[in-house]
Order: structure tokens, then sequence, then C-alpha cells
């Protein structure tokens, strides 16, 4: 696939997820937010159409926005208020270049499962590694079941897997969701 076709790609995808609420996911993390957490930096890993990161600068986060398709980048700059400019940052780069600052918040909505397996654990360990004593970490991941499971570029996990990943972590929520229904790709 060219990056003009994954660009076309994205911004159909996009279009069809126009104006969504949050995801479950991210409205579960900013939900279980206390007093305690100040909004400091949250990065958006896969911004994708940019719903999640709005919705950070909205409630007074920084926000480094991250994906690897420009359309997505553009998306979310041209989407930003003018007053929430200054403290949105976008990095345009693939997981494997992304470059990750210690942060009090990383959210990865639907993001992970699109990393090369043989890229997964260089990029588990810059997240690991920017997450600030006291951060929060949000992610989907995708199971060994899933329908996309034979797809030799992306990456899946068992239960087991993950609970490993995330051994030395203090778990506030895990959920695990098995059903039969199309992704905003095949709908």
């Amino acid at each position: 696939m060219t990056e003009h076709q994954d660009d076309t790609l994205w911004q159909a995808y996009y279009a069809k997820v126009a104006n969504r609420e949050p995801r479950a996911l991210f409205q579960r993390l900013m939900g279980a937010l206390t007093p305690g957490d100040t909004p400091g930096l949250a990065i958006d890993l896969g911004c994708g159409d940019g719903t999640e990161t709005l919705a950070l600068l909205a409630a007074g986060w920084r926000v480094l926005a991250l994906d690897g398709a420009p359309a997505a980048i553009a998306r979310v700059r041209d989407s930003a208020r003018p007053a929430d400019a200054d403290r949105l940052q976008t990095q345009q780069a693939t997981f494997t270049d992304a470059v990750l600052p210690p942060a009090n918040l990383i959210y990865a909505g639907l993001s992970l499962p699109f990393c090369a397996p043989g890229d997964f654990p260089r990029l588990w360990s810059k997240v690991r590694d920017a997450l600030r004593p006291g951060a929060r970490f949000a992610g989907h991941f995708f199971g060994v079941r899933d329908s996309w499971a034979e797809r030799p570029e992306m990456t899946f996990h068992t239960a087991d897997e993950l609970r490993a990943l995330f051994s030395s972590l203090n778990i506030e929520f895990w959920q695990e969701t098995e059903e039969d229904r199309p992704s905003a790709f095949e709908a």
C-alpha cells in the first residue's frame, strides 16, 4: 500500500466516525481522575480523528497528539480551538520513530494493535519509560481471536501476555470484550 492509499483509507475512516463521542474507555479514564490528577502532559498515542485529543484540551491538559497518518495530524490541528493551540503539540511519526516525553497520562485508543509485532516491545518500552510516577495509562489491545488476528502486520495479545506487560503497574480497570460486529472500516 502506498502512503497516498494509506492516507486515503484513513480519510475515509475519519469521515465514517465524524462527530463521535469520546470512546467509553477514555470516558472511564477521565471519570477516574481525582483532584490530585492535575492536568499536565497527556499523550494521545495514535490520535486518529482527534476526538480524545480535543477532549483532553477542553479538560485543561497539555497534549501531544501523535499519529503516523498525515491526515490525522492535519485533522487535529484544524479542529483545535485557537485558545488551545498553545497546549497542543503534534508529532507525525510511526510507532518506531515516536518520541514520547515524560507524561502524566497516555491514552492509546484502538492504536496499539496497528504496531508491527517486531516493533511492539520497543514501543511498549517507550510507553513505560514515558509514564511519570503516578501517571495513568489507558489503551485498547486486540486479542488473538480478533477477526483481524491473521494480519501479520498487526499485534495481538493473549490475556496472560497483557498481564505480563502490566506486571509492575497498578491496574485500576481491566475489561475483556468479545463481540461480533463490523469495524468502521467494514461498515
